[in-house]
């Protein structure tokens, strides 16, 4: 009997174990979808693709087809090009058109991603049961590309240690569960590359709070070690993203150039009180990074070449004592002083004009943008008004 493999999904997010055992002696796909799916389904978020007709996804090309016209591999660092064109995101959410899909079809996934979201270890041994595909999952090391021919996990945009870490329904029994059944903790799910993050990184996805980002991380490295951490394909390490901001100081010129991340979504209502309201618990994230044991490096470098100061220089309202901290840190006076991002701004240059213009084109700090405008006073202005003025 054919059953529609959809049905499978729906039963594990139902949350009915029974249904998944009665779909699965029915032979339903127990991956959820065929490789044809999944394959389509990747091929939207492929990097430096012809654009996308959201209208017309059924006429799109083979993921195959489009690969062959994309001259450079989909996990090089970021390109100039895409460096020159990326605009302001916050760092969480995609910049590309594809990206808006996922909350169109909040419900297409690998059967495993879904069943480790659930938090049910019942439902997650059903489907380890099965020969529901988990290679790019288990493989150690972790696989640093998606293999030819793809496989359903290696295609996905997320994973089951991902799910467990931080999904609806967050579970430290699932994480065990899975890490006892031989999935490899630091496998960034490569589906949509530039958005790849590894699980430590992942716990504060979808939560811009630096409370939620402490918290889960002493509860999930118990059994996930920072060493594991890694950093994202963005090249953003625990600390760029402890350090990132959710505004940034637009009236400075070289912290516009500067930061293409933001940590979430500006509250609405927004104001220093509100924004300062965060700096003691991104103070005990920064804390709890640094005395983990494990080194973080205050001079690490993203694919824009910031450092984590860079970020913390260039915030609206700046945390000056998380500044402090990671300067005292190992190479935090040369991170400080010396490092150069990608338009070759040091930290401290970001941080002196910002103190400099918010002073004088920030409402916050007492700062105005209402200026009169004065008309032109070029030659040609005048010769032009000379002309009107007395015709021949």
């Amino acid at each position: 009997m054919d059953v529609p493999s959809t049905v499978v999904e729906s039963a594990i997010r139902a949350q009915s174990v029974e249904k998944v055992d009665l779909l699965l002696k029915l032979e339903a796909n127990p991956g959820g979808y065929l490789i044809s799916s999944f394959e389509a389904w990747q091929a939207l978020f492929l990097r430096s693709r012809t654009e996308i007709d959201l209208n017309n996804l059924e006429g799109d090309y083979a993921r195959s087809d489009i690969l062959a016209g994309i001259p450079t591999p989909q996990t090089v660092h970021i390109t100039e090009l895409e460096v020159e064109t990326r605009l302001l995101v916050e760092f969480w959410a995609g910049a590309t058109a594809a990206q808006g899909l996922c909350d169109e079809y909040p419900n297409f996934g690998h059967s495993l991603v879904i069943a480790a979201g659930s938090g049910l270890v019942a439902m997650m041994d059903r489907l380890l049961a099965t020969d529901a595909d988990r290679s790019f999952w288990i493989a150690f090391p972790a696989l640093g590309d998606i293999p030819e021919p793809p496989t359903p996990s290696s295609l996905a945009l997320s994973s089951p240690i991902h799910e467990a870490i931080s999904g609806a329904n967050q579970s430290i029994e699932m994480l065990r569960h899975l890490l006892k059944a031989g999935f490899n903790p630091n496998v960034p799910p490569l589906g949509d590359h530039p958005h790849s993050i590894p699980p430590h990184p992942h716990i504060t996805r979808g939560d811009s709070t630096f409370t939620t980002g402490s918290k889960t991380g002493r509860r999930v490295e118990r059994d996930i070690p920072l060493e594991f951490a890694g950093a994202t394909a963005m090249g953003h390490t625990l600390l760029h993203i402890a350090c990132m901001s959710s505004m940034i100081q637009n009236h400075a010129s070289k912290t516009r150039e500067s930061i293409h991340n933001l940590r979430g979504k500006p509250k609405e209502a927004s104001s220093i009180e509100v924004c300062e309201l965060e700096f003691p618990a991104q103070m005990e994230l920064l804390e709890y990074l640094l005395s983990s044991g494990f080194e973080q490096c205050v001079a690490a470098q993203d694919t824009d070449l910031n450092t984590p100061l860079h970020y913390l220089a260039g915030a609206r309202v700046i945390n000056e004592n998380a500044i402090i901290l990671l300067r005292e840190q190992s190479d935090g006076e040369t991170a400080w002083r010396e490092v150069q991002n990608w338009y070759r701004y040091t930290a401290e240059e970001i941080w002196e004009q910002n103190h400099r213009v918010r002073m004088r084109k920030d409402k916050w700090f007492g700062g105005t943008t209402h200026k009169v405008a004065k008309m032109p006073t070029l030659p040609h202005f005048k010769a032009c008004m000379v002309g009107l003025t007395n015709p021949q």
